[in-house]
């Protein structure tokens, strides 16, 4: 064998024998960073009204957000409980009255008792069987948001324990 052929066999030998060990240490990265990326970014499913029409006529409860779109305390609300909600399984829907026809309002208030007269916005409702089962106005701070989550038995409480 010629002395190139040699040298060419033994490069592809090296590069074979480098990948075999730098492949499947990529591969876990990548699937690591993947599920990593995933676990971490929490976002509300944003839904439409005849959505919203559909989880309140459904027999489960489910957490909806009312926001008005343009509003800087529903923004900031908005992004207090993606942050609080990282990582859990709570999952949230987002309606927004902003851009609504005034029919599609009326039909919005109109599908549960509970916000026939008035939808304050933002705001944070515990729904189905047609029915508000909860309801959440503000202020919104992580105490009083974990409270309506635990009185919602959306979120266990957890009993501190004391020295005595």
């Amino acid at each position: 064998m010629r002395r190139k052929d040699k040298e060419l066999i033994e490069r592809n030998n090296t590069v074979i024998t480098t990948l075999k060990y730098i492949l499947p240490i990529l591969v876990a990265l990548v699937i690591f960073l993947g599920i990593k990326l995933s676990k971490s970014s929490y976002s509300m499913t944003e839904i439409k009204l005849d959505k919203y029409i559909k989880i309140t006529e459904g027999t489960k409860d489910k957490l909806v957000f009312i926001t008005n779109g343009n509003c800087d305390t529903c923004d900031e609300t908005k992004a207090l409980l993606e942050k609080m909600f990282q990582g859990s399984n709570i999952k949230t829907y987002l309606i927004t009255l902003e851009g609504m026809e005034e029919e599609d309002k009326q039909k919005f208030m109109n599908a549960l008792e509970e916000t026939k007269d008035n939808v304050v916005a933002p705001a944070l409702l515990v729904v189905g069987n047609k029915k508000v089962s909860y309801s959440f106005e503000g202020p919104f701070d992580e105490d009083l948001v974990i409270k309506f989550l635990q009185d919602a038995s959306l979120l266990k409480k957890v009993e501190s324990e004391t020295n005595e």
